[in-house]
């Protein structure tokens, strides 16, 4: 290559690690230097103006280089071809490109190293969407016809558990219902953390859809209506129940809390 010629081919070189696209194209264009040119000395001793954009990621030169008949299947002196360039700097979709109008190299060629593929999901994450349909199939349809059962209101009774809102007469200076009897007309089931593995509750404490949308109606009603306690103890009463009613609807919907 005669000097003016290599000189040429130098300035290519840092136009294509630029990204100066217009600049390279009017070099191309005028048959100064070819679109497959090699640096032959330097830091980027073997380099093609391919390697060079798409290892800095310069995607429209690139277009304008494989249009102007870049060889793509070129590699560098230690073995690599453009589009692994864009791989290891990490420009995936330039990459993809370059490897899709990548043309055969005759010669023995260093494998090509694979682009990197989406994370394999682990078992448990692939099987869920099954493993939830096989537990709606077999989930048992709620029997509970009241918003709480009994033998829960007669539990909470007996640990002092009951809110005032859920006894046929509340203490006037306590939130805690441990002196009054139970009523069960308004006792709502409360939310309850599921332990790890816990089996799906049987058909007696799950409560069908109309029961939870009587249950719903009632907390909304007594939110906007109830004076019997304060404002805030209110707001955790109702979010409490209203969030076990989003358990048992999980528990029916999507087959697990």
């Amino acid at each position: 290559m005669a000097p003016d010629s290599q000189a040429m081919a130098a300035d290519a070189h840092v136009l294509a690690l630029a990204g100066s696209t217009e600049e390279l194209v009017a070099l191309l264009d005028s048959c100064a230097v070819d679109a497959s040119a090699i640096k032959q000395s330097g830091m980027y001793h073997g380099w093609t103006l391919l390697h060079c954009a798409a290892a800095k990621g310069h995607a429209e030169l690139v277009r304008e280089l494989l249009r102007r008949g870049a060889d793509t299947a070129a590699r560098n002196r230690s073995g690599k071809c453009s589009w692994e360039l864009a791989n290891a700097r990490g420009h995936i979709a330039l990459a993809a490109t370059l490897e899709t109008a990548a043309v055969a190299v005759d010669a023995p060629a260093k494998p090509r190293a694979a682009l990197p593929q989406p994370t394999p999901q682990p078992p448990a994450l692939r099987t869920r969407s099954a493993a939830s349909a096989t537990v709606r199939e077999t989930l048992p349809i709620g029997e509970l016809l009241h918003m709480c059962s009994e033998a829960e209101a007669r539990e909470r009774q007996r640990c002092k558990e009951l809110s005032p809102l859920e006894v046929v007469a509340p203490l006037a200076d306590s939130n805690i219902a441990s002196a009054s009897p139970v009523d069960l007309r308004r006792t709502v089931k409360r939310y309850v953390r599921p332990g790890a593995g816990a089996p799906v509750p049987p058909a007696s404490e799950l409560r069908p859809i109309e029961v939870l949308q009587k249950t719903v109606d009632y907390l909304t009603n007594l939110w906007l209506t109830d004076e019997t306690v304060t404002r805030l103890y209110r707001y955790h009463f109702v979010a409490d129940r209203l969030r076990a009613v989003q358990q048992v609807r999980g528990f029916r919907v999507w087959g697990f809390a």
